[in-house]
């Protein structure tokens, strides 16, 4: 498989077996908006306690502090207890971050004690600063740039002052560079004029103009998962080419010394660097950079030197090219790399193999910089310490210590059964408990965080089972924080936010409710989804006053979210039950054929969560040493270091007569694709590592492109797969589609070989529906069994529905692009096949039909319900072999990708994700971990 991505800057599942490496996975193309890229991701959740299964806030963790109770103010004439408050963190008073400070004095120890040697003082580690990197560090550390230095090379067995050095000019002149202090005073326009000195030192390291052969090094003091990144261009100073090479060197690759702590030292570098080739082993002659330059600026106090030990001498893992690629980098002379301008790239990459110790060398300007430096480098070796000592996620590891269980369960496939802690010094806004006394009094007790920054997850780590606990703690993370906004909004007093159109099915008390929001800016301001299929859900309103709901007066309606069959502007569609007397009634306000004011008491939206964390588990069960063909997902994904066989499979398995098809099919496009619309076709069936990237900003024509791409895999005959977050990019991405296939007759394509899978009917057993069942009334002792029948089989009575009520036809065209409008038509077509027509399913095809046909005549009750499961079971037989044996192209959402019915008989090739920077990564891992 290949993928594709289409991306647009954002604001801010099913059952197949995961093969061995004989499956070939497909390429994936991925389209963006003009975004700076970087090869870190804040992800945009993470390290989120799981939520309760009623979606409310997760209660206070033991042992936070519930008698400190503070006076806040006084208020006369009302008392109340128990009131959520929330406050940002530079809100909070000196006693409510006493509060704070004072929960879990288990999982914040300071001094932190070591297995060996001395004690570790976090105190700046543990400070309540809402972000993970303190803010004490200078902000170049902060923001993690990128600065240029000079690498050094050293090794044991020669002179302190033998360094082999790589890199460009540090002499060069130098770029204007503001600190922090230095804009504050700008600003003041001339104000206090020579009072006092600019805190230089925020502004970093000196930055020179940067010569194309630049190494840069930017230090990711992340408390879980430190590193030092070293960058390079990975095609020297070849011109236009600006695309980077990079690895990273985390604690474990650090040794320890005899003290227990990482060695890692800062200097003012006082001895002369020896300019002449050096005769150690393996050292013969010097690198690239000048060392005539760094003795200069040794000479004038302007070279800083920060150094560490490296554990032992291995191949370092890069990202940006292929190993392939990176061996024949180890091996190349020095006479090829000094001629060809790939000198820094080369000698980086073979003396990071081999050294001992490394140095990075940055130029400086003043006394305060140098402070700076020390001050940066005491707090490296601490934190590098820990994370050697505690291994990555440390923090997480102490929780699962705490709660009885193994550190190393971090690493295993299921996410370990704990309500992780949210890191204190993350947390941006923290929630309290707010009482009211006879008196006014105001306080407040049991502080919980409420909102807090991320971990950034990297392109590159030592272990891949930690990048997956960071994923499936994300994953977690932003369901919990889905739910708990959802169910804060929908029981909102201050607004009713939502509406319902109830329309009544043919079975006692049971409805299809559209749901429509008064205000979509409510949810996108919150970064909230609409719930998606397969979400429980419990409506209340109030018959007697609708728009002035009474609690006493709330009747209950409980169901599941489902598949909008009318799509006339809902922000979704359910089914639910409920009574049904209310509706019609004179003593009521309710009109059937009204949108009346409705409640929701609760969601549990597990599908697409429950789709993520399965994706996330397969793609880790991959063997790293037997990889399928195709796109390597555990390294992107997992930062797994194991190269796979064949990422360029697509491209491998493409003859030259076909390229030229593909090709000549995008030149006969109009209007004509642009240079760099027609690279990015190309790329998707030539790729390497099989992923393609197509950005840009908004009406630059991605979208065009994607639509051709499709038809010209098709015109290869190659199923592809379209898919987007939302259901109504994905109903474009049909539209635009249609018309571009009906618009071609040179790709042999049929109507009916191109669907929207909306994964509306599901199909269930006796003994899991019964197992789910039990379930739902455990949860709820209010429900009744029919209630949960809704719940648990809520898709199926609205296929039947519509099966009743709506006809094959609906005079819709989003309706009619549905797989089971175009499965119904392929199996008419099916059964009027003469016999002598060789076809394994005519048989059922006609079964089919007659029991449709029939049905409107079956009066019993008991005898439709016989009728309406064999008639799904035969949908289900049959639409298996339409997906495996014609359907070529299949547009879904990325959660219905991992359908059941759809994963284990449809195949693509070439995957492509729409406006994927809209979506999360656990989002976009849904369809990679199914295919």
């Amino acid at each position: 498989m290949s993928a594709s991505a289409r991306q647009t800057p954002a604001p801010n599942n099913g059952e197949p077996s995961q093969g061995s490496g004989s499956q070939t996975a497909p390429p994936v193309s991925v389209g963006t908006d003009a975004m700076d890229v970087d090869n870190t991701t804040e992800l945009p959740f993470r390290s989120a306690p799981p939520a309760p299964s009623n979606g409310e806030l997760t209660p206070a963790q033991e042992g936070a502090n519930e008698e400190g109770l503070t006076d806040e103010g006084v208020m006369e004439g009302i008392s109340y207890q128990g009131r959520p408050v929330r406050k940002r963190l530079q809100d909070c008073s000196d006693a409510l971050r006493k509060q704070i400070l004072d929960r879990r004095p288990d999982l914040y120890q300071n001094p932190m004690k070591l297995s060996s040697g001395e004690d570790i003082d976090f105190g700046d580690i543990f400070e309540l600063r809402s972000n993970d990197v303190p803010s004490h560090l200078p902000k170049w550390v902060r923001e993690r740039s990128r600065q240029v230095c000079v690498l050094g090379f050293r090794d044991t067995a020669t002179p302190d002052e033998a360094v082999f050095l790589v890199g460009a000019s540090l002499l060069a002149e130098p770029k204007k560079v503001e600190s922090e202090a230095q804009t504050q005073n700008q600003s003041k326009k001339g104000k206090d004029k020579g009072k006092g000195k600019a805190n230089v030192d925020e502004a970093g390291p000196v930055k020179p103009k940067v010569a194309k052969d630049a190494v840069k090094a930017s230090l990711h003091l992340d408390s879980q998962t430190p590193n030092i990144q070293l960058t390079t261009r990975k095609l020297g100073q070849e011109a236009g080419k600006s695309d980077i090479l990079s690895t990273r060197i985390y604690g474990s690759d650090l040794a320890i010394g005899e003290d227990g702590k990482v060695i890692i030292q800062m200097r003012p570098t006082l001895e002369h660097i020896m300019a002449e080739a050096f005769e150690a082993p393996g050292y013969l002659e010097s690198g690239n950079a000048s060392m005539t330059e760094v003795n200069t600026l040794r000479e004038e106090g302007r070279l800083v030197e920060i150094s560490f030990l490296m554990e032992e001498k291995k191949q370092r893992v890069w990202t940006g090219l292929r190993s392939k690629e990176i061996d024949e980098i180890r091996t190349r002379g020095r006479a090829l790399s000094l001629k060809e301008k790939t000198a820094t790239r080369d000698f980086t990459v073979q003396q990071l193999d081999k050294a001992e110790r490394v140095c990075l060398y940055f130029r400086v300007e003043n006394e305060s910089q140098f402070d700076a430096f020390a001050h940066l480098s005491d707090y490296m070796r601490r934190i590098f310490t820990i994370a050697c000592h505690g291994q990555h996620y440390w923090f997480y590891r102490r929780q699962l210590q705490l709660g009885g269980l193994k550190s190393a369960d971090l690493e295993e496939i299921p996410l370990p059964k704990i309500n992780f802690e949210v890191p204190r010094w993350l947390v941006t806004e923290w929630e309290f408990d707010e009482a009211c006394d006879e008196n006014g009094t105001v306080s407040h007790s049991n502080p919980r965080p409420y909102t807090w920054r991320y971990h950034r997850f990297f392109d590159q780590y030592p272990n891949s089972n930690e990048a997956a606990f960071m994923l499936k703690l994300g994953i977690e993370s932003e369901a919990a924080r889905q739910q708990r906004d959802l169910h804060e909004l929908v029981q909102s007093k201050d607004q009713v936010y939502f509406r319902g159109l109830f329309k009544h099915v043919d079975r006692p008390g049971t409805f299809v409710v559209q749901i429509f929001l008064a205000d979509n800016s409510v949810f996108t301001d919150r970064k909230l989804k609409m719930p998606s299929i397969d979400t429980r859900i419990k409506l209340q309103i109030d018959p007697v006053d609708p728009s002035h709901p009474t609690p006493s007066n709330m009747k209950t309606y409980r169901g599941v979210v489902c598949e909008d069959l009318y799509n006339n502007g809902a922000s979704f569609c359910c089914i639910v039950r409920g009574t049904e007397a209310i509706w019609g009634d004179s003593k009521t306000k309710l009109n059937p054929t009204v949108e009346q004011p409705v409640y929701i008491s609760y969601t549990i939206d597990t599908v697409p969560h429950e789709r993520q964390m399965m994706s996330v588990r397969r793609i880790q069960e991959i063997d790293s040493d037997r990889k399928p063909f195709g796109v390597d997902m555990k390294a992107l994904f997992l930062a797994d270091a194991t190269p796979a066989p064949e990422t360029n499979h697509l491209a491998f398995n493409t003859v030259p007569a076909e390229l030229k098809r593909f090709e000549e099919y995008i030149d006969k496009q109009k209007p004509k694709p642009n240079h760099m619309q027609k690279l990015g076709a190309m790329d998707t069936t030539q790729s390497n590592s099989g992923i393609t990237c197509i950005q840009g900003p908004p009406g630059c024509g991605k979208t065009d492109i994607v639509k051709v791409i499709g038809n010209a895999q098709v015109l290869l005959d190659r199923k592809v797969m379209y898919c987007a977050p939302q259901n109504e990019a994905v109903l474009n991405l049909f539209e635009t589609f249609d018309k571009t296939a009906k618009a071609n007759p040179g790709v042999p394509l049929n109507d009916e070989e191109y669907v929207h899978f909306t994964g509306a009917y599901q199909s269930i057993n006796d003994a899991e529906k019964l197992k789910l069942t039990n379930e739902l009334l455990r949860q709820d002792p209010g429900m009744s069994a029919e209630d949960a029948e809704v719940m648990v089989s809520g898709r199926n009575i609205l296929v039947e529905y519509a099966r009743m009520s709506l006809g094959r036809q609906s005079g819709m065209p989003e309706h009619d692009w549905t797989f089971g409008t175009k499965l119904r038509t392929m199996i008419e077509r099916w059964a009027s096949q003469e016999l002598h027509v060789d076809f394994p399913n005519r048989q059922h095809s006609r079964e089919y039909v007659k029991h449709v046909m029939k049905l409107p005549e079956v009066k019993n009750r008991d005898a439709k319900k016989e009728y309406l499961d064999y008639i799904g079971q035969l949908e289900t037989l049959l639409g298996a072999y339409y997906l495996k044996n014609v359907v070529k192209v299949v547009f879904c959402t990325l959660s219905t990708s991992a359908h059941a019915l759809l994963a284990a008989n449809f195949t693509p090739d070439e995957l492509i994700i729409d406006e994927s920077a809209h979506e999360s990564i656990g989002g976009i891992i849904t369809p990679c971990g199914v295919y």
